[in-house]
This record gives structure tokens, sequence and C-alpha cells, in this order.
């Protein structure tokens, strides 16, 4: 339930569809504050589409549940979506007080609530939407972007190893989300989004060294020592080549994607 009423009756009927939209995706009751309101008024005058959010709260909560279980209960604030409802150009024009482009009239008919029009492939054209993105996101928005993918990129593998290495890779990297409550993440900087997904990239290096068995480890490794004995460098320099060759080998090996902040790819 939200606390206050929106002031007329379009803006009525959105926010409490999207709260029976959000109730039927988090599996109990909620009560949103006035910000919450405040928010979802604002999708609503953007002309953001009850399906799109529903697709994309579907894509962070899928994410959510991969590191915390199927029983863990959703975050209720707004925010902690905002970022996959929107896309990073929208947020863009809302930190500049800029007016979003003319969008079509959004439909309140029961289609429109029903969850069972969601196309299932809706959440990741959404995300494929947004990918074009650039230096100037947020440090919360690239380190969400990349958990909203771990549940894809851990489903198309069927490498135990692969999957347990994305698992704590994505923990590390929700760790950094230091907010003051789960559903914000206020505490993480530039810097520290750039360390965080460092961090992440040596969790998920060290998980996979060891899940992928003696022999395959060996048959890595012989590989590396043969390539960084082509050239002479110095200490420094072979230490940092060598990632970069385990993280290469373990690419091609098994198809393990490494996070960046542009996104998830092969070494």
């Amino acid at each position: 339930m939200f606390v206050g009423a929106p002031e007329n009756e379009p803006t009525a009927r959105y926010v409490n569809a999207l709260e029976n939209l959000f109730v039927q995706i988090r599996g109990r009751g909620v009560q949103w504050s006035a910000d919450d309101r405040e928010r979802a008024q604002r999708w609503q005058q953007m002309g953001v589409s009850l399906p799109r959010i529903v697709a994309a709260i579907q894509t962070r909560a899928k994410a959510y549940r991969f590191l915390h279980g199927n029983a863990a209960d959703l975050p209720i604030r707004l925010r902690f979506y905002e970022s996959a409802v929107l896309g990073t150009d929208a947020l863009k024009r809302i930190a500049a007080n800029m007016p979003a482009p003319t969008a079509p009239s959004i439909g309140l008919g029961p289609a429109t609530l029903s969850l069972a029009t969601t196309n299932p492939g809706s959440a990741r054209q959404i995300r494929d939407v947004e990918v074009e993105r650039d230096g100037s996101d947020s440090p919360a928005t690239k380190v969400f972007d990349l958990l909203d993918h771990l549940p894809t990129l851990a489903l198309e593998s069927e490498d135990p190893a692969v999957r347990e290495a994305y698992l704590r890779a994505g923990r590390s990297l929700a760790r950094s989300l230091t907010g003051k409550t789960r559903d914000t993440a206020d505490g993480i900087d530039g810097p520290g989004a750039v360390a965080a997904i460092e961090r992440a990239r040596r969790v998920l290096r060290k998980t996979m060294l060891e899940g992928i068995g003696e022999a395959a480890r060996g048959g890595l490794e012989a590989d590396v020592h043969t390539e960084l004995s082509r050239g002479m460098m110095s200490a420094s320099a072979r230490k940092k080549r060598r990632l970069v060759l385990v993280d290469r080998e373990l690419g091609r090996r098994f198809g393990v994607q490494f996070p960046h902040e542009d996104g998830w790819r092969q070494q």
C-alpha cells in the first residue's frame, strides 16, 4: 500500500496497478513510502509502460534471488529497481532536471495489468536497449547492470565450476553496494566501483582455478607459462600479463566472461 494518495485518477490507477504487479512478483504485500509514490508518478509522467516495469523488476529480482536464494525477500523500495526500469539516459535527464521525450500514451486495461502478457524475453530485450551507456553512468548503476546479467550468464553454462564462479563473483559485487539499506546503494563511488569490479574478477578467477580440477588447471598453467616465456619483461609486467593470459584461457576453454565497467566479456 502506498503512503499518501496520487493526485489524479489516471495516476492513481497506474500506481495501484504497479503495486499489485509488484506484490505478484514479490509474493507478499508491501507498504511503499511517499518517495516510492513520487517515483511511480514520475515513471507514469515519463510514459513508462507497466509491462516494461514488470520486465525490468523481474530481471533485477532474478539477479537478487540468484545471489540470495529463491526464498529471499526482494527489496521493496522502487529506487532499487529504477536503473533497470528507466535505463541510464532517463536517469541522466532526471539528474539534469530535463524533460523526457514525448512518449506514447499508457494503456491501463486488463491486458496491461496481467503478468501473463509480459513477453518472457522482454527483460533481456530491455537490457539490450539499455546497454548504450558511457562513462558518465553512476557507479552503482554499473554494478547493478553487471548483477542483472548474472543469472543469464550462469544459465548459459552447464559447467558447475563456472556457475559457482559467477555466484561468488556476484556476491562480491553485491557487497560493494553499501547503502543505508539494502534498497539503496549510496555508499559506492567511482573508485569504489572500479575496485569492486576488479575484486569480483579476482574472485571469479580464483574460484574457476579451484573448480576446474588439477588436470585442467595444469594444462592451462602450462600454456600460460609457454606464452610468458616468449618475451622479456619486468616482474610486475609479467605478473599483470599472467593474469590476462589466465583470464583469456578461462574464456577460451570454459566460455567464462569477466566483469568490466562496460559489461561482461571474455578477456
